[in-house]
């Protein structure tokens, strides 16, 4: 069902991250592939984002060796690939990489250099 939900170009990138999750070697048909070129050069066309869809035409390659891939888009076309929407849980996190840098925190195991674990805890924003 989620598949069918790729015409609606507003939620395509989501719907694209979520198949790009989600997809298995099992869910990949012939069906799928040549929709999947077929939504891709349509956005070449009329100026869609197509990232998210090479994205997932990659993954889709990965499990069918027989899909040829179409050239990669360009750096200016499109959005990005599945960019960041929500700017609240960006700020959050980057006050997290902050407090750990100030912290001394390794990167690894999230230990201070003492080696007790961190106290304080970040909230993130809840939808």
């Amino acid at each position: 069902m989620v598949f069918f939900q790729l015409d609606d170009e507003d939620a395509l990138p989501y719907v694209c991250h979520l198949l790009y999750l989600i997809t298995t070697r099992r869910s990949v048909t012939p069906y799928r592939s040549r929709r999947l070129l077929e939504l891709y050069q349509r956005s070449l066309h009329t100026g869609q984002m197509v990232r998210p869809l090479f994205a997932l035409l990659q993954l889709y390659s990965q499990y069918d060796p027989s899909l040829l891939l179409p050239r990669p888009p360009k750096s200016s076309l499109g959005y990005g690939q599945f960019r960041q929407v929500d700017e609240s849980w960006s700020a959050a996190l980057a006050a997290l990489h902050r407090r750990a840098a100030e912290s001394g925190e390794s990167a690894r195991g999230g230990e201070t250099e003492d080696g007790s674990q961190p106290s304080a805890a970040l909230s993130f924003p809840r939808h």
